[in-house]
């Protein structure tokens, strides 16, 4: 994921869509919530809650190798977003088959950050920007034991080119800050790559 682009959060025609700027993602969640798929992985709803029983890394684990660099899956909001690793020049790090870590991101403390991008419709005027707070919880994927938890701060944006949003919704549409992936990497570095 390109964590310096901005996110664009609106409602459209009764679906939430999350927009990830500067890049071509677009995810859609169903507002019904029904006939949702298993989570990439095992990660707890909240951060501070039990593991999952089941997700699709079930089966696709393997023991903690003793050095690096070990399969890593990222997960943010039941998703997998290692694809950062390859557009942060470490390819290797991505969980193909058996995973060996789990990271668990957890985006919270949304502060308005008195600054705001230009709306090139002019509909919306100026569309407000948000820091973040994420947390990050580092597991043995074989084990699902916890090794380790780091918080980043959300201040990587990009203000969007084209906004999307349900008329009556204007109020809703806001650009969420995130953490630099680099530091993301940095941070990870130990536990990916042990000496």
């Amino acid at each position: 994921m390109n964590r310096t682009g901005g996110i664009v959060l609106a409602t459209v025609m009764g679906v939430a869509v999350l927009a990830i700027v500067g890049i071509s993602v677009t995810l859609i969640v169903l507002a019904s919530g029904k006939d949702e798929p298993e989570p990439a992985a095992f990660c707890p709803t909240d951060r501070g809650g039990a593991v999952l029983e089941s997700s699709q890394l079930d089966g696709r684990t393997e023991p903690l190798s003793a050095s690096g660099p070990r399969p890593t899956i990222l997960v943010s909001d039941g998703h997998n977003v290692s694809y950062l690793f390859g557009q942060q020049q470490v390819p290797e790090w991505e969980y193909r088959d058996k995973a060996q870590l789990v990271v668990c991101e957890y985006t919270h403390s949304l502060q308005y950050n008195a600054t705001s991008c230009p709306d090139d419709s002019g509909k919306l005027g100026r569309i407000p920007v948000f820091r973040t707070t994420s947390t990050y919880v580092v597991y043995e994927a074989a084990t699902k034991k916890p090794l380790g938890r780091f918080d980043l701060p959300g201040t990587q944006y990009t203000c969007p080119s084209v906004v999307s949003y349900e008329p009556g919704h204007e109020d809703e549409v806001k650009i969420i800050g995130h953490a630099d992936a680099r530091e993301v990497v940095a941070q990870l570095r130990p536990y990916v790559e042990p000496r």
